[in-house]
């Protein structure tokens, strides 16, 4: 284990092309503290963090360094390399700071950042503090890199709390293998907040973060790439994935943006003259009180290209894209199933161009279709897949004879689900994951026991949630030794 470990490591330092001749420093063997390392460190050096919770906040001081786990490739090994800020309101601080124009020969990798309130960024009229960057911060043009780190449960305060879990300004920083989860602002970006920033993240997930204005991830003025990331499980007022305003243009290739939820835009919202680009995205299972389910697009101009729009829900109109004096331009993709219609336009300041696109309920435009996409998994609702039957018509229907939405052929036959059994904790550890992993009309069957869990979300399906035996009151009875009870 050890071996691998080690090969791990030197792996990712031969991709941040810093010598291997360079120093190498240990914590906590050669330096107590994770900072005292960096203090310590010249150009080129290695700081080699071995696993346990270390209570502190880092700033990188402008140097060319890597500080990285044992083990930056093992999750295991991640999740218990650990930096807790323990910052509080009275006391706030981001767990990592890169604010002297730190560059890509600056890395973070392979450990665990928690516990962050942010960096005071304004104070009110009333004398009251914002803070941005619970977990990261980069500002004043810093582009470090930054992979295999589990951000999760940092927070922002006050009347403009940015990106709970990484705040961006003026800087653009790469992201790689990087999860981001259970963050909240309370007002921009739970997840990630960018201000005039270009970040590019790659196979990352932002996943059950929360904030008023993007969920997952806010853009003001700002051109961030995704690339095969997932944006999941987040919730937004504005924006419950994601949220773009202010000419601001991401691009997306290959991403799932799903079971987001919010007021308006469950899975994006896109405002004040942005102009999106998704590319080979799955748009599926994101919901609003409001409207836009999928998709709400005002005053601006998105395109999307072989997209994938399903089972996306809006209260009010616009399940799949509600466009209020928009021009989304859509071509090569599905939208299907969504409620309660696919798209909604306002008056006559909308002008959507659709074509060659399989559409429910039809609409206008060149090569577009109306007929059962087919997807593979016809019940279950695995948005990170939908691929289509062999026998689908979307298959060879697009522009040029592309298949229309993100995934193409990928089973001979479209199977309804079977129901299954899903037992907790034989099955899944808890009643969250089964929850995750449940399908249209399965059971989740919870054995005795206490089960720490809050905030669950019940799926939109058929679904049985019950006790091992919900007809022996011994068993349902609130006896620590033998009944299941969600704390």
């Amino acid at each position: 284990m050890e071996s691998t470990r080690r090969l791990s490591t030197w792996a990712l330092i031969a991709l941040s092309g810093i010598e291997t001749r360079a120093a190498i420093i240990h914590v906590p063997g050669e330096s107590p503290t994770i900072q005292g390392a960096i203090d310590a460190a010249s150009a080129g050096d290695i700081v080699i963090v071995h696993p346990g919770t270390y209570v502190e906040s880092l700033d990188f001081l402008g140097k060319r360094i890597v500080v990285t786990g044992t083990a930056p490739r093992d999750p295991a090994v991640v999740a218990r390399t650990v930096v807790d800020a323990e910052a509080t309101e009275e006391e706030p601080a981001s767990v990592v700071t890169f604010a002297s124009g730190e560059d890509s020969m600056s890395v973070l990798a392979g450990l665990t950042l928690r516990g962050g309130v942010g960096s005071v960024i304004a104070t009110g009229p009333q004398g009251g503090e914002s803070t941005a960057g619970g977990g990261v911060i980069c500002q004043s043009d810093s582009s470090p890199r930054l992979a295999y780190l589990r951000v999760l449960d940092n927070r922002t305060i006050g009347w403009g709390g940015s990106g709970a879990g990484l705040y961006c300004r003026d800087s653009s920083p790469t992201l790689k293998s990087c999860t981001i989860s259970e963050n909240d602002s309370g007002v921009r970006g739970g997840g990630l907040s960018c201000e005039g920033s270009s970040p590019r993240l790659e196979l990352c997930t932002v996943t059950r973060n929360s904030g008023s204005s993007g969920g997952g991830f806010h853009c003001d003025e700002s051109s961030p790439k995704l690339l095969h990331c997932t944006v999941a499980r987040n919730s937004g007022l504005s924006g419950g994935g994601l949220c773009c305003r202010f000419s601001s243009s991401p691009i997306l290739t290959s991403c799932t943006v799903a079971n987001n939820s919010g007021s308006n835009g469950g899975g994006l919202y896109c405002g004040s003259a942005s102009s999106p680009i998704l590319t080979s995205c799955t748009i599926a299972g994101n919901s609003v009180g409001y409207e836009g389910g999928g998709l709400y697009c005002f005053d601006s101009s998105p395109t999307l290209a072989g997209c994938t729009l399903t089972r996306n829900s809006a209260f009010r109109a616009g399940g799949g894209l509600l466009c209020r004096n928009a021009s989304p331009s859509i071509i090569n993709s599905i939208l299907w199933n969504d409620a309660p219609r696919e798209i909604d336009l306002y008056a006559d300041s909308s002008f959507p161009v659709v074509t060659y696109s399989d559409v429910h309920g039809e609409w206008e435009g060149e090569g577009n279709i109306d007929a059962d996409p087919r997807f593979c998994d016809a019940t279950c609702g695995q948005f990170d897949d939908p691929g289509l039957a062999s026998d689908s018509p979307c298959l060879g229907s697009g522009f040029g004879g592309a298949d229309m939405g993100a995934w193409g052929e990928a089973c001979w036959v479209s199977l309804d689900n079977t129901p299954a059994v899903l037992e907790v904790p034989v099955d899944y550890a808890n009643l969250r994951d089964a929850l995750d992993a449940a399908c249209d009309r399965d059971t989740i069957v919870v054995a005795p026991g206490i089960y720490a869990e809050s905030g669950l979300e019940i799926p939109g399906f058929d679904l049985v949630v019950r006790g091992w035996d919900p007809h022996d009151p011994e068993v349902v009875a609130a006896r620590t030794d033998r009944p299941p009870v969600i704390d």
